[in-house]
């Protein structure tokens, strides 16, 4: 069984480089600027790397009965497409908030819901927590939060609410 946090083509351990350089994904061949490589050269890029986890978050967030957070993130966390250090993460978090909540009774459209959350979840940056020194599983939270409760830049309250929920 591949770990985790290995190359997810040759199973080589990743290397960080200290800057980002141009890279092109082996899977669709875009050129992307990265700080990740397997020590084999080989990059994958985030889109790629999280298609099939992202389906698993989706299929298990619109099938649990769970109203407990944890319970659905540990059965997804279960899927061989979700990765140690993948940015799946950052749409994992707010997805398995936003279907308890659903399961608690808060009226919303689930589906719609994680469509939201999957667009702005994508736009973390994988590697954004040693990078950044900001977790992109607690902005994920935030995302959730802000989705929730139509926050925006322009919100008062709800706003202050979902930097308080990532802080």
């Amino acid at each position: 069984m591949q770990a985790k946090e290995e190359c997810l083509l040759c199973h080589a351990p990743l290397v960080y480089l200290p800057k980002q350089t141009q890279m092109t994904c082996a899977h669709c061949g875009g050129q992307f600027f990265s700080n990740a490589m397997c020590e084999n050269g080989h990059y994958i890029c985030d889109v790629c790397h999280q298609k099939q986890g992202l389906a698993a978050i989706r299929r298990v967030c619109l099938t649990s009965q769970s109203t407990n957070p944890l319970t659905i993130a540990r059965e997804i966390m279960e899927d061989p497409f979700i990765h140690m250090h993948g940015p799946e993460h950052h749409v994992l978090v707010g997805s398995c908030l936003l279907a308890a909540c659903h399961n608690a009774g808060y009226a919303m459209d689930l589906d719609a819901a994680l469509t939201e959350m999957e667009h702005r979840g994508s736009q973390v940056p994988g590697g954004i927590c040693g990078l950044w020194g900001s977790c992109g599983a607690a902005i994920s939270a935030g995302i959730y939060w802000s989705i929730l409760t139509g926050a925006s830049p322009l919100a008062t309250e709800s706003w202050g609410q979902a930097n308080l929920l990532t802080s």
